[in-house]
């Protein structure tokens, strides 16, 4: 059996997340630079809630193969 995203997707979603990171830390590092802290904490706020959101999405969804016989533990309760 196969489960989770496929792996173009994966990596795709992998590439996506990476580049809104490196976003996010370029507009927190203006934010501190030009004396916005309340639009600093906004951002750490909302990466927080993305990572937790998105994060969690990618997470599960790893490509992975497994057998009937062996089936990973994230798929276990």
């Amino acid at each position: 059996m196969i489960g989770g995203l496929g792996p173009r997707t994966y990596a795709a979603a992998i590439a996506l997340l990476v580049l809104v990171a490196i976003a996010m830390s370029g507009l927190f590092i203006r934010a501190i630079a030009t004396g916005e802290f309340a639009g600093a904490l906004f951002l750490v706020g909302f990466a927080a809630l993305f990572a937790w959101q998105v994060g969690g999405f990618v997470g599960r969804n790893r490509p992975r193969a497994y057998t009937f016989d062996h089936l990973p533990e994230a798929l276990l309760p």
